[in-house]
C-alpha cells in the first residue's frame, strides 16, 4: 500500500511501535481515572449508543430492572441521535442495583456496541440563547426575559423596561 494513490493522494503507511512498560502503565492509570463513577443518583448515563438504537430499543434493555421509570435519548439540533441515553429509575438505590447488574465497563452489550453505564450529573440549568428563562427576582414578578448570550444583559434589560410599560400601561 505505501506509495499507492487513491484519487491524487498518496497513501503512507506508520507502523506502531510496542509501548515502554512505564508508559502503558501511565496510560492505565489515565484510562482508569476517566472511569471513576460520578456521585450516585437516581439516573443513569449510557454512553456508546448506537446511533440507530432507539428509545425503544433502551427501554426493553433496562424495564427489566427495579424501579425503572424512563428511558430518553438526546437529540442534536438536526434530530440525529447523540449518541447516549440517560435512564431514570424511581431512587438511587435502584439505579445503583441496575448500574451493578449491567457489570463493569465493556460487560453490557446492546446492537453490537459495548455501553458505558455511570451516574448521571446532576442536571444544571442551562441556558439556550433565543428561549425564554424564568427570573425569580421580586421586582420582575417572575416574568419571561429572553436569554440572548453575550448581549443578553443590554437586551434583557430592555425587555424589562418594555414589560414594565406594558404591564403599567395595561392598568
Amino acid at each position: 500500500m505505501e506509495g499507492v494513490e487513491i484519487q491524487g493522494r498518496a497513501i503512507r503507511l506508520d507502523y506502531s511501535r510496542a509501548a515502554s512498560s512505564r508508559s502503558a502503565s501511565s496510560s492505565k492509570a489515565a484510562a482508569s481515572e476517566l472511569r471513576t463513577t460520578r456521585e450516585p443518583s437516581d439516573t443513569l448515563w449510557v454512553g456508546n449508543v448506537g446511533y440507530e438504537t432507539t428509545k425503544e430499543t433502551i427501554e426493553a434493555f433496562w424495564r427489566d430492572h427495579e424501579g425503572f421509570q424512563r428511558a430518553t435519548i438526546p437529540q442534536t439540533r438536526d434530530g440525529a441521535s447523540s449518541g447516549m441515553a440517560f435512564v431514570k429509575f424511581a431512587d438511587v438505590e435502584s439505579a445503583q442495583r441496575a448500574k451493578a447488574a449491567v457489570g463493569r465497563v465493556g460487560e453490557a452489550v446492546l446492537d453490537g456496541r459495548r455501553l458505558v453505564v455511570d451516574f448521571a450529573a446532576p442536571q444544571t440549568r442551562k441556558s439556550v440563547p433565543g428561549r425564554p428563562r424564568r427570573r425569580d427576582s421580586e421586582e420582575e414578578d417572575g416574568e419571561c426575559v429572553p436569554e440572548l448570550g453575550r448581549v443578553g444583559f443590554a437586551l434583557e434589560e430592555w425587555v424589562r423596561v418594555l414589560n414594565r410599560n406594558a404591564r403599567d400601561s395595561s392598568v
